[in-house]
């Protein structure tokens, strides 16, 4: 094992934090480090750690409550009993180094990391960092960022903005190739998606936009439903023309985003992040609920550099089908929209939190 060093991944709850932390864990492991994932078993960073071969440490703690409650005590003492068995993983495996992309489950192990003195680094995603980054980057040996507005909430001495780490496939995959192993033609292509849970806002304005395709075979349309809303979109679509792609669900999304011309998607920052990598013009409509309308402060991050066009939830259904159908045809819109992404983007995000990481963990 590479100099002996082992690190400590931790990220979880959502995609948008397991993603990037699977990927700096998958470096690390590639460049020959141990590496152990700390995550909560009931969550979906347990499914995806073991599939992609890391050693998974438990912690059972669950999202704080927003009132004082019963429920509100009940959250310290797991997150205290967590926390004792954090201390207990670093003990046992003394880690160079800790790497926490936010979230509730990150808690006990930068507790423990902070009180055995390990050295450990944040990461957040979003343009307003979470509860997690914004209290535990004020100790961390440095914090990265995806957005440069996050900076101004953070309290660390040592801030990177490196963008988020991203899969090598996403700036890799070649259209041809994509447009192969999706069935699919050489035609100007929308890809419309909400993600793996989908978004109702969405998929209705695609069923909308599928009436219109299929007079229409010029245009192709590639939509993700996700999983739980499959069914009932397939139904009321009935029989597709051979330009019409729908999948509940694409474990690589890096085949419809080499396919697209255009992109619509909502404001996560994961999805950004990604739709950026792959360089492609993009519609966001940002899910208007979001925690702190952190998707909004995403979407319109990316929008001042040029790089998408931000369209409010409200009028999705009314405007998407028409401005999606323009769009796509604007060879110029979409040109000069390229060129901002391309000269806007941070490809090399996880190779920097990489070398930091490492650099950190050098002393130990």
């Amino acid at each position: 094992m590479k100099e002996d060093k082992t690190f400590f991944v931790t990220g979880g709850g959502t995609g948008g934090h397991i993603y990037p932390a699977l990927t700096l864990a998958k470096k690390l492991m590639s460049e020959g480090f141990k590496v152990y994932f700390v995550g909560n078993k009931k969550n979906l960073e347990y499914k995806i750690a073991l599939e992609n071969g890391f050693n998974f440490l438990d912690v059972n703690v669950s999202s704080m409550p927003r009132k004082i409650s019963f429920g509100f005590l009940f959250w310290g003492l797991q997150t205290f009993f967590a926390s004792i068995k954090a201390l207990f993983y670093v003990l046992k495996y003394r880690p160079s180094a800790s790497f926490a992309t936010g979230g509730y489950v990150c808690a006990p192990v930068l507790i423990a990391s902070k009180l055995l003195k390990i050295p450990y680094m944040t990461h957040d995603s979003d343009t307003y960092p979470g509860i997690v980054s914004r209290v535990f980057s004020k100790y961390a040996t440095c914090a990265t960022i995806a957005f440069p507005e996050a900076k101004k909430y953070l309290k660390c001495k040592n801030i990177l903005l490196t963008g988020n780490p991203i899969r090598d496939n996403f700036a890799n995959a070649k259209r041809e190739e994509a447009l192969g192993a999706l069935g699919l033609e050489n035609k100007k292509t929308i890809y419309i998606t909400g993600g793996s849970q989908g978004a109702k806002t969405l998929n209705d304005s695609a069923l909308v936009l599928i009436e219109k395709l299929k007079e229409n075979q010029e245009i192709q349309l590639i939509l993700q439903t996700g999983i739980k809303n499959y069914d009932e979109i397939a139904e009321k679509i009935g029989d597709l023309p051979k330009n019409i792609l729908v999948k509940p669900y694409f474990e690589d999304t890096s085949l419809p985003l080499a396919c697209a011309d255009l992109v619509v998607s909502r404001g996560g920052s994961l999805s950004i992040s990604e739709i950026l990598a792959s360089a492609t013009p993009s519609i966001i409509v940002p899910y208007p609920h979001a925690a702190k309308n952190h998707q909004e402060l995403n979407a319109k991050s990316v929008e001042n550099i040029g790089c998408t066009i931000v369209l409010d939830d409200s009028k999705c259904a009314e405007a998407l089908p028409n401005m999606a159908l323009e769009l796509v045809c604007d060879c110029e819109k979409l040109s000069a929209m390229k060129a901002n992404i391309l000269e806007n983007s941070k490809p090399n995000g996880t190779q920097e939190i990489f070398e930091k990481l490492v650099e950190i963990a050098g002393g130990r």
